[in-house]
């Protein structure tokens, strides 16, 4: 199961959420660039643009992809 970084939304749903702590910020203008730790080993990529307030390392953030925003990939 996939997604785009540009589909997590900075927001809880009843489902398919995320509870991840950010564990890297790059601010790249408009747009902020986020690492966020699912686990000790596992992390997603996520992008926000014109965020409307400021994150920083360390803080939860629960996350949302929409069903329609996933993908199913299968490897032989």
């Amino acid at each position: 199961m996939g997604f785009r970084p540009e589909a997590v939304e900075m927001r809880a749903e009843r489902h398919n959420s995320l509870a991840t702590t950010i564990a890297h910020v790059s601010y790249l203008g408009e747009i902020e660039q986020y690492e966020l730790r699912l686990s000790p080993s596992a992390t997603i990529k996520a992008v926000e643009q014109n965020p409307r307030q400021i994150r920083s390392v360390g803080q939860p953030l629960e996350v949302h992809v929409s069903p329609h925003n996933l993908f199913l990939m299968y490897i032989a």
